[in-house]
């Protein structure tokens, strides 16, 4: 059986470069991280079925990358905060130099690489910065105005030092990070871009954007070859199997829905109560996590075609999701693992939060209607 160390902290407040008070213990997984309006992240165990760490490190998290073999989770708020989870120490950039590179704006998306010792951020306003992991700070590397205005999502290319980053422009730019060069634009979507995935050695990307759609982009010939329309309202998430040509998107109509790339159409959808706002996907077994706006951490069975809450994650909405399924032993059923555990009890009830105009979601009432919002809850500064 594989094992793995982690660290557990119950309920702590952190203060920048603070050590939290940890307690050793030996766990095997699945894993899974979660983040979100409450500004706490939450370690799961799925097998335990319980959180096994929690700890307040922004007023909201907004966006995560994780490495889960060197432990470490990039955290990006109105600040950007990488966590080492083996000795409970935070690396950020000063507040001056963050300033500096992001024109004080907030990140809304972000990328890790520990073995270059690097990382990225998106933010609002439209800068995409790449900084140098040191032993006690990040530093700026390069910042270069990639968009007209927010960064929502992007993918890296550690290798050739590449990235696609997408946001409210609606269009995909192709940026060179080591000389801070931006290299192509594609424009084709009607609305803002949410979330994407990109297939760096085949030159194929796929964008879900505001209005509905997700598009399949092929970089070589410089165009969108299909349209995947299903989804009503913002495609707020995605996966992809590049290898067997498969995508999930989740959404603001509370679907989760799986596509076939190599000819653009849906194969199953399910439905749930509550907007879809992340996902973490088990390709080999087709089960899904999300994230949602009731503030739950939902399970996605595409075999059985069921879908549930599994546990309480905030009280707001679950922002940002990443899972770890290597603690799975060959043939263990997640299912059977998953379903062992009896949510706990929900009254229907949503908290609805008011939230000043800058840190609230566009979202839209239907098909090729942008600029409708939503309320996801207060924005946060950095901690």
């Amino acid at each position: 059986n594989r094992c793995e160390v982690r660290e557990i902290a119950r309920s702590v407040v952190v203060k920048p470069d603070a050590v939290i008070p940890l307690r050793l213990t030996v766990r095997r997984g699945p894993f899974a991280v979660s983040g979100g309006l409450d500004g706490s992240l939450q370690v799961w165990d799925l097998r335990l079925q319980q959180s096994i760490q929690n700890v307040k490190v922004f007023s909201r998290v907004s966006c995560i990358d994780v490495d889960w073999s060197a432990s470490l989770l990039l955290v990006g708020s109105a600040g950007l905060k990488l966590w080492d989870t083996s000795c409970g120490r935070s690396r950020a950039p000063h507040d001056a130099a963050f300033d500096d590179a992001t024109d004080g704006a907030a990140t809304l998306c972000v990328a890790l690489n520990w073995d270059s010792r690097r990382c990225l951020s998106g933010h609002a306003g439209g800068r995409l910065v790449l900084w140098k992991i040191g032993q006690v700070e990040l530093t700026c590397s390069t910042s270069v105005r990639a968009h007209s205005k927010d960064v929502l999502c992007l993918a890296a290319d550690w290798s050739s030092d590449r990235c696609l980053c997408a946001g409210k422009d609606g269009v995909l730019a192709l940026v060179d990070l080591r000389d801070g060069v931006l290299l192509q634009q594609f424009g084709g979507h009607s609305c803002w871009v949410q979330c994407l995935a990109m297939d760096w050695p085949s030159g194929r990307a796929v964008a879900g954007s505001v209005d509905g759609s997700l598009r399949l982009w092929d970089f070589a010939a410089g165009s969108s070859t299909h349209e995947l329309v299903g989804h009503i309202g913002t495609v707020h998430c995605l996966d992809v199997c590049w290898e067997s040509q498969r995508a999930l998107s989740g959404g603001m109509d509370g679907m989760v829905r799986l596509w076939d790339l190599a000819t653009g159409l849906p194969l199953r959808d399910l439905q749930s109560g509550a907007m879809v706002l992340c996902v973490a996907v088990n390709w080999s077994s087709l089960f899904v996590l999300s994230g949602s706006s009731d503030g739950f951490i939902w399970i996605w069975d595409f075999n059985s075609e069921t879908s549930r809450r599994l546990w309480r994650a905030c009280p707001r909405g679950v922002l940002c999701l990443a899972a770890d399924w290597q603690g799975l032993e060959p043939g263990e059923d997640l299912g059977e693992l998953l379903t062992l555990h009896q949510p706990e009890q929900w009254d229907g009830e949503q908290e609805s939060v008011a939230a000043p105009p800058s840190e609230r979601m566009p979202l839209m009432g239907g098909p090729h209607e942008c600029g409708v919002e939503v309320d996801l809850g207060e924005g946060g500064g950095r901690s």
